[in-house]
Parts: structure tokens; sequence; C-alpha cells
């Protein structure tokens, strides 16, 4: 088997029956034991035959008791902060506090796709070192990609709040960069190939115009 030390609960078959160790000493010089932490394993369910079973760790704040911070269910989802994880982990808080941090030089989150579609790609997002304050978010270029070594930009906000999309040097609250950019409203209530009006630029002149459902453009205006 996998273990060689095993702790047994004798109670009657139900929900929250297993077994348990807890982790006690003195709090003071000639004081009574103080429980400080514990750990059990639980069966989950009453269903005879069904050996559904988690795990729950507990500290204990001063004079508090024991609070269970951990929860690790059958199907594997770890849940801190909360007895019910939905998903494989769930982080839940009660107050004004950040319930997670990353922390790092800088500290960074990555999202890796496993699909196997070609056009699978992985994204990154992390405060930047270009302007440390900056936040950027970066996409792989190809995928299995490191969205950092081998990414371009999608989204950049500077320290002083301007917005990049297309570039990491955004010098206005929006700015938007590539060949030939567009901005564009689109009505969903309105009719066919009446949704969507835009502004573009290219070569110094703005264009402003609308496109049809199938995104074929048409300028009304042009200002040079």
């Amino acid at each position: 088997g996998y273990f060689h030390t095993a702790i047994t609960d004798l109670t009657t078959m139900g929900t929250g029956v297993g077994g348990g160790i807890t982790f006690v000493g003195y709090k003071t010089a000639q004081s009574a034991a103080e429980i400080f932490a514990g750990i059990d394993g639980y069966k989950e369910n009453a269903t005879a035959g069904n050996a559904a079973g988690a795990m729950r760790l507990f500290t204990q704040q001063d004079g508090s008791g024991l609070a269970e911070r951990v929860r690790i269910t059958s199907s594997g989802n770890v849940g801190i902060g909360t007895t019910s994880p939905a998903g494989l982990l769930h982080v839940s808080g009660t107050t004004d506090s950040a319930p997670v941090r990353i922390t790092g030089n800088p500290p960074r989150l990555d999202f890796y796709e496993t699909n196997a579609d070609a056009g699978a790609r992985n994204w990154m997002i992390r405060p930047d070192t270009i302007v440390y304050g900056d936040f950027n978010i970066r996409q792989s270029n190809a995928k299995d990609g490191d969205p950092q070594t081998a990414g371009t930009t999608r989204f950049y906000i500077k320290n002083d709040g301007n917005v990049g999309i297309g570039t990491t040097t955004p010098n206005w609250l929006l700015q938007t960069a590539g060949t030939r950019p567009f901005f564009t409203l689109s009505d969903t209530s309105a009719g066919t190939n009446l949704k969507h009006q835009f502004l573009s630029s290219q070569g110094g002149n703005l264009y402003i115009g609308n496109a049809t459902d199938a995104y074929a453009t048409t300028t009304n205006v042009t200002i040079t």
C-alpha cells in the first residue's frame, strides 16, 4: 500500500467520520496543553459502501478554537476559506484583505492552453518592467509558446492610467496602434447592415464610415 501509519475512527459510519491528528503544546509555561492545529480525513457522505473521502486542515487563532482553513474534496478540488470548493482551486475571503496575493520581481500569472488545436495560445498577466508600475497582458505568438519570451503585448496599462492596445507607450487615456486601426461602435439593436459605425486612421487621414454585418466597410467622411 501507499501508507505505513493508519489513524482509525471507530465511530459508526456517517458523514464527517474519519481519523485525525491534532498538534498540541503549551502556550505559556506550566499552562494546560493547547491544540494549535489539526488535520483529518473523513467520509463525505452517509451512503453505505461509498468511500468518497475528503481532508481538512485546521488552525487556531488565540483563544478562538480550531477553525477549518483548507479543504480538499474527494474530487480533488481545494478550498481555502470555503468548505465547498467549486473548482480545482477556490479561494474565498470575508474581509477587504486580498484573498490571493502573488509576489515576485515581478509577479506573473500564466494561463497555458492544453487543447491540441493549432490556434491555441498561452496568456500571461503581470506588472511590467518596461516601466515599473505598468501592467501588461501578453499572448504567445505560437501554440505552446512562452508569452513572455515569445509573445506579443495585447493590452497595456501605464502607471499613470493610460491604456494601450497595440502599444506599450500610450500617451492618452486610451490609445490604439496598428496598421489602419479601427474604433467601432456596434448597435446590436440596429437592422441588417446598419449596426457598425467606425473611425479609422491611415496615411494621415481620418475616415468615418459604416460596415455591413459581413464587415465590408464604406467610408462616408474623409478628413485629411
